[in-house]
C-alpha cells in the first residue's frame, strides 16, 4: 500500500539532516506573512531574521512525551520479523536484536509469561481446559462457559500462555479460542505477538482475526503498531487477509471518532523514539517511519509535537512520516508550515515538500491557498539555496502546478539545474509555459554537466501521469533499459539523447 503522491513527482531519497544551521523563523511571524500573501524578512537589532531558534533552545519534545506516558525509548530494534531473524546486520558488539524490547505491544511479553503473579487455581484451571478441548475438541463450548465464569485473572492466564514460546501451535490455537468470550487488551496484545512472530502462518492468521473479538476492550488499540509492521513483512495471502482487516478495523473506530488509548498514544512515542540520533539501527527507523504513517490522522495531531523536538532527526524524519500519510497528515499542516523555517536546511526543505504532498491529497481548495501563502513567504525571506529549491519544489507539486509566473521567475534566474528542474516540474502543468520547460529539460538530458538523470525522471513522471502527445510514452519507454539491466554511462548518454529528439519531435 503505497503513500499518496504527487502527480509526476520524482522519486527521492530521504535527506540526512545537514550541519548547516540556518536562520529559522518563528511560527507565529510566519503565519502571519501566510496570512498576508507574502512579506520581507525583518530583521532585529543585530541585523539577524526575526524568530532565530537555536536548536538547543528548542525542547526535548520526546523524552517528555515518554516520561507522560510512562514509557523508555527503543533503544534496539526489539523483536524482528521471522523472516529477518537471520539478518542482523551490523550491530555493536554485544548487542543482540532483542535489545531494547518494547515496553508495549509491539515485541511485548518475550517468552512465557510471568505464571508466579498469577493464582494457581487459575493456571491449573486454564491448562486442564487446554488440555480437554486438545483431546475432545466438540467440549470447546464448555469450556468456553467455564472461561466467561472464571474470575479477572483468567485473560491474563490466557494471555501469559499465548506469549509462551515454548507452547505448541495446537495449544495455542486452543488458547486462542478460550480467548473469546473475555475481550481484553492483555489478550490483545499477547494475540498480536503470535500474529506477528509465530513460525506457522495459518496461526498467525488466526490469531490476527482473534484480535477482532478484543477490540472493544479499553487499550486494545495498542496493537495497532504492530499489525501494521506486519503488513510490511507479511507474504502469505491467507494471512494479509486478516492482517489488513485488523488494522482497517481499528482505523475505522479511530476515524469514526474513537479517542486513541493511552496506550496507543504511548506506543507513538515509542515508534518516535527509533527516528532519533540515538537510534542506531536503520531497520528500525524504517519500520518506524512506514508504521507511523499508517496509523491515521490522530497520528498526525501527535506528530505535529515532534516536529518541535531538539533532534534534527526526530524532525526530519517526522516531517517524511507526514509527507508519506498524504492527506492523513493534514492535521498537523500548521506545525509544518512552522517547520518551514527550521534551523536544518533540510528539516526545512523536508517540511515544504511534506506540506505540499498533504495539500495535494487532501483535495481542499483553502488549506491549498495558506499552503502556497506559507510557502511564498518563506521563499521571500530568501532562505539558503537549498531551502529555496525545496520551496519551489513544493510550490510545483501544490494543485494546479502552483504560482507559475513565481516559477518561471524562480526558473529564468536560476543558477543551477536543481531549482530549474524543481520549478519545471510545475511549468509543465501550464500551457503558457511547458514549451519553455521542455524544451530545457531536452538540453538538459544531452548535457554533460548538470542533472541529466533528474531531468529524464521528471520527464518519465510527467508522460506516466498523461502528459505530452499519444503515443510518446511509448516511445519513450522503448528506449528503457531491459529488466535487470543497468546501462553503462555510454547506454545513458544515447538513450538520453534519443529521448531527448523524441521530446522535440513530438512534443515541441
Amino acid at each position: 500500500m503505497s503513500p499518496p503522491v504527487p502527480a509526476f513527482a520524482p522519486a527521492r531519497e530521504p535527506r540526512i539532516p545537514s550541519t548547516d544551521r540556518g536562520h529559522g523563523v518563528a511560527l507565529a511571524a510566519l503565519l502571519a506573512l501566510a496570512g498576508c500573501g507574502g512579506g520581507e524578512a525583518g530583521e532585529g537589532a543585530d541585523g539577524a531574521p526575526r524568530g532565530v531558534v537555536a536548536e538547543e533552545a528548542l525542547p526535548d519534545v520526546l523524552a517528555e512525551k515518554l516520561a507522560e506516558y510512562g514509557v523508555t525509548a527503543v533503544a534496539g530494534e526489539g523483536e524482528v520479523a521471522p523472516e529477518l531473524r537471520d539478518d542482523t546486520g551490523t550491530l555493536p558488539e554485544g548487542v543482540t536484536p532483542e535489545d531494547g524490547g518494547a515496553s508495549g505491544s509491539e515485541g511485548a511479553g518475550v517468552g512465557p509469561g510471568p505464571e508466579e503473579i498469577l493464582p494457581d487455581e487459575v493456571v491449573d484451571l486454564r491448562d486442564e481446559l487446554v488440555e480437554m478441548v486438545l483431546s475432545r475438541p466438540r467440549m470447546l463450548s464448555i469450556a468456553l462457559g467455564d472461561v466467561e465464569a472464571a474470575g479477572e485473572e483468567m485473560p491474563r492466564a490466557l494471555a501469559a500462555a499465548l506469549r509462551d514460546d515454548a507452547r505448541s501451535p495446537e495449544e495455542l490455537r486452543v488458547l486462542v479460542d478460550l480467548a473469546k468470550t473475555r475481550p481484553s487488551a492483555e489478550v490483545a496484545r499477547a494475540l498480536e505477538r503470535v500474529a506477528t512472530f509465530a513460525p506457522d502462518p495459518s496461526l498467525r492468521g488466526y490469531a490476527a482475526s482473534a484480535i477482532l473479538d478484543h477490540l472493544e476492550a479499553p487499550g486494545a488499540d495498542a496493537v495497532l503498531p504492530g499489525i501494521v509492521k506486519r503488513q510490511k513483512y507479511e507474504r502469505a495471502e491467507g494471512v494479509m487477509r486478516w492482517i489488513d482487516e485488523t488494522a482497517d478495523a481499528i482505523r475505522a473506530r479511530l476515524a469514526g471518532g474513537a479517542e486513541p488509548s493511552r496506550e496507543l498514544r504511548a506506543e507513538l512515542w515509542r515508534m518516535v523514539s527509533k527516528l532519533s540520533g540515538e537510534h542506531f539501527q536503520l531497520r528500525g527507523v524504517d519500520d518506524a517511519r512506514f508504521i507511523l504513517a499508517r496509523l491515521g490522522p490522530w497520528a498526525a495531531r501527535e506528530l505535529a509535537h515532534a516536529l518541535e523536538d531538539r533532534d534534527p532527526y526526530v524532525r526530519l524524519h517526522t516531517a517524511q512520516v507526514l509527507e508519506r500519510m498524504g492527506a492523513d497528515g493534514a492535521p498537523a499542516t500548521d506545525a509544518l508550515v512552522a517547520a518551514l523555517g527550521d534551523p536544518d536546511h533540510g528539516v526545512a526543505g523536508q517540511s515544504a515538500e511534506a506540506l505540499a504532498v498533504i495539500v495535494d491529497a487532501a483535495g481542499d481548495a483553502d488549506l491549498a491557498e495558506r499552503a502556497e501563502a506559507a510557502l511564498l513567504a518563506r521563499l521571500d525571506e530568501v532562505p539558503p539555496y537549498e531551502v529555496r529549491v525545496a520551496l519551489a519544489r513544493a510550490l510545483s507539486r501544490l494543485p494546479g502546478g502552483g504560482p507559475t509566473e513565481r516559477l518561471r521567475s524562480l526558473f529564468d534566474a536560476a543558477p543551477g539545474s536543481d531549482m530549474r528542474i524543481a520549478a519545471a516540474e510545475g511549468l509543465l502543468r501550464s500551457e503558457g509555459d511547458r514549451a519553455v520547460a521542455l524544451r530545457w529539460l531536452a538540453d538538459e538530458l544531452e548535457a554533460r554537466v548538470g542533472d541529466p538523470a533528474g531531468a529524464e525522471a521528471l520527464l518519465e513522471d510527467w508522460l506516466r501521469a498523461g502528459g505530452g502527445p499519444d503515443g510518446l510514452l511509448e516511445a519513450w519507454l522503448t528506449h528503457a533499459p531491459p529488466a535487470a539491466v543497468i546501462h553503462t554511462s555510454e547506454q545513458a548518454r544515447a538513450r538520453r539523447a534519443a529521448r531527448a529528439a523524441l521530446v522535440r519531435e513530438r512534443a515541441l
